[in-house]
């Protein structure tokens, strides 16, 4: 049912399960919900490969308790390390609070796409209209940044062909800890 309204294929669901499956150990204790936004990420990533893509929707779940409701925000990018603490960071600087976080790698070939799940609490004195802004400027924002900083890692990278493995990885791992503090590329 989560995933109805999209044309998919019984066969297509299957591979993108195998793929969701081998990503992580975590994947059989994922919701219905996890699972329907990881496919809908991946099938967007095959649609237009090599981008950031984000979905945001609110957690839907079948108790009627008194909990505060939640947003969970999907993201799916080419790996880079760093992902996960830049979608974290992101989520902090608007104020809002991560009740759950998981972070994986999902294999397409020889390809490694990073997914972070994040969920968010939502506060009661958060209004819609704020919240509708919170949300957009995170969305937006957690799309910049997977895509620029895959980018910068790849253009680090490529500018360290033929220095040592060990040598660019350190580099790229003091790139990426620096970005946390100043976000202008080196």
């Amino acid at each position: 049912p989560l995933l109805s309204h999209l044309s998919l294929t019984p066969r297509q669901v299957a591979r993108y399960n195998r793929m969701i499956s081998r990503g992580t150990s975590y994947a059989n204790r994922l919701t219905a919900q996890e699972r329907s936004v990881l496919i809908r990420l991946l099938r967007e990533e095959e649609m237009i490969p090599g981008m950031a893509h984000v979905i945001t929707e609110k957690v839907q779940t079948g108790k009627q308790e008194e909990s505060l409701p939640s947003l969970l925000f999907a993201v799916l990018a080419p790996d880079w390390a760093g992902l996960a603490d830049a979608c974290l960071g992101t989520v902090h600087e608007a104020g809002l609070n991560i009740a759950y976080t998981h972070a994986f790698i999902l294999r397409r070939g020889r390809e490694k796409l990073g997914a972070v799940l994040i969920e968010v609490e939502i506060t009661p004195n958060l209004d819609r209209r704020s919240l509708d802004i919170a949300r957009a400027k995170i969305q937006e924002r957690l799309s910049r940044i997977a895509a620029q900083d895959a980018a910068n890692n790849e253009r680090l990278l490529s500018r360290l062909q033929g220095v040592s493995h060990r040598r660019a990885r350190f580099v790229s791992v003091l790139v990426a800890l620096r970005h946390a503090f100043d976000p202008e590329p080196l």
